[in-house]
């Protein structure tokens, strides 16, 4: 899909236009056709109740469709939550308590469930310029490690993982590899959703 950028943010943000967004993260500007169908939904729910919801299931259905399209899996492995911090929570309660290792600049969201819910968490130590090389994280795993959580794209430094080799060593030592794509799969699922509501 060849996307021109500028086009997009002047036609979907046009918040853009007065002012510049670092780290905005849930607080950022909505896009255009996002605005449009929210407001359209509030006018249904205002005028006639929730008598379309069939088609809100199937807006969901498909929207499950593109995902998992992209993705290379199947529409029923995709489950839709409202933020990071409740999909942690349920990957959370679906495990047993185990040892975890996670980068020590992890998004906050990404592991706080473990602790509170008394996992044994390990932290990750950085480089000096704030990335993880693979080999920080490989010292790290040790016999009695579990799982490892970490996010593709660093909230706070922008530094973004090899996730390819990640999960090669992760494989390799048999753990489970729990990935936080906010920052980077967002903007592809904003692109699918502007690509759903058009149609």
């Amino acid at each position: 899909m060849n996307i021109n950028w500028d086009d997009l943010r002047k036609e979907q943000f046009p918040a853009l236009e007065n002012s510049i967004y670092l780290k905005a993260a849930g607080g950022s500007p909505m896009c255009k056709t996002a605005y449009q169908e929210v407001l359209k939904y509030i006018y249904e729910m205002h005028n006639v109740g929730d008598n379309f919801w069939e088609r809100y299931f199937e807006d969901l259905d498909l929207t499950r469709k593109m995902i998992s399209e992209y993705l290379n899996c199947e529409s029923d492995e995709i489950a839709l939550l409202i933020n990071t911090s409740s999909g942690m929570n349920v990957i959370a309660h679906l495990l047993e308590k185990c040892e975890i290792i996670y980068p020590e600049g992890e998004f906050p969201s990404s592991i706080l469930i473990f602790k509170f819910l008394g996992f044994d968490c390990h932290k990750i130590s950085s480089q000096k310029d704030n990335t993880y090389l693979l080999e920080d994280i490989h010292r790290e795993i040790k016999k009695t490690t579990n799982c490892l959580i970490h996010s593709h794209v660093q909230y706070l430094t922008g530094f973004k993982q090899d996730l390819n080799s990640i999960g090669n060593l992760c494989k390799k030592h048999e753990i489970i590899n729990i990935i936080n794509a906010t920052q980077s799969f967002a903007l592809s699922l904003l692109i699918l959703k502007i690509k759903i509501l058009m149609l």
